[in-house]
């Protein structure tokens, strides 16, 4: 069994989307249909109910994904472990990042480390925040980018991390405009007509984010929930399909705001003002860390 086949179910899983994981994969969505099916065909079950969109899992496809999701993080964590043991690939960074984050921030960001501390070679990969917080713990990663708000911390404070804010980036609820060129939904809505609400699951810590802040300012939104889903994009292609409104990072959507695509859902009071943290761990610093680490301060200042 090919790796690239559970990886390719496993997008599908997050993303509930044959062309955005077809986009994701950088592939076709008739190829990464084929894979699926075959992989179907391999196991011998229907792992996707393709009746629905975004498609979902069939529960034995979703106890499935739970084994597929081990398989792939223990096979990729032997592989970093196996390079950091590696004379050859001891001078590579390794960088785990929040996925918009990998995707819209991370390579400009490392262009302007690199003016600084010269050419450096890297190891990006993107992940869901636990999995980041696990790797930079276990030493696979040196360095964690993620998403942070001062009321809510998605990384354990203790002595065993240090960080280093790096970036400003905000959370916008966002929809399409109806035929008047007004927003077609506008926070806060109300209880007889509630707004139809498209939001990342109760595991991203954006989500948490975004919960604060209406509680700290006292805001009720009349919202009721349509869809829940881990991964941004696919949330942005609900709301430009027009099914509702969500939350998200200024950095996904900052282009369809540009082109009119997407408008903001409401003032400014409804938008979360986040920072990006680079996290790294206290006790385990090489050279090249602390280059980045004093170029990283020097950008922050």
């Amino acid at each position: 069994m090919d790796l690239k086949i559970l990886e390719d179910f496993l997008y599908l899983a997050r993303t509930g989307s044959f062309s955005i994981t077809a986009e994701e994969r950088f592939s076709t969505q008739s190829t990464i249909s084929r894979r699926i099916k075959n992989l179907e065909n391999w196991v011998g079950v229907q792992l996707i109910n393709r009746s629905s969109y975004p498609v979902t899992l069939t529960p034995i496809g979703e106890q499935f994904a739970k084994d597929a999701e081990f398989i792939v993080q223990r096979f990729y964590l032997a592989r970093s472990e196996a390079l950091a043991r590696s004379e050859s690939r001891s001078h590579f960074v390794t960088f785990s990042a929040q996925h918009s984050i990998a995707r819209y921030f991370f390579l400009n960001w490392f262009k302007q480390i690199e003016e600084q501390i010269g050419t450096t070679e890297f190891y990006l990969k993107s992940d869901n925040i636990n999995t980041c917080v696990s790797e930079l713990e276990s030493g696979t990663v040196d360095f964690v980018l993620c998403y942070e708000h001062p009321g809510v911390s998605a990384i354990p404070v203790t002595n065993q991390f240090k960080s280093i804010k790096i970036g400003d980036s905000m959370t916008i609820p966002v929809t399409v405009t109806n035929e008047q060129g007004t927003p077609l939904y506008q926070l806060p809505g109300t209880k007889t007509n509630p707004i139809p609400y498209m939001g990342l699951g109760p595991e991203v810590p954006l989500s948490w984010y975004r919960e604060w802040l209406l509680t700290q300012r006292g805001l009720q939104p009349n919202l009721v929930t349509k869809r829940e889903v881990s991964i941004g994009e696919v949330l942005k292609e609900m709301v430009l399909d027009g099914e509702g409104i969500a939350w998200l990072p200024e950095y996904i959507v900052r282009q369809d705001l540009k082109s009119g695509q997407l408008v903001v859902a409401g003032g400014e009071e409804w938008c979360v003002n986040l920072k990006v943290a680079l996290y790294y761990k206290s006790n385990i610093i090489n050279d090249t860390m602390k280059r980045i680490i004093t170029a990283a301060e020097g950008l922050a200042k």
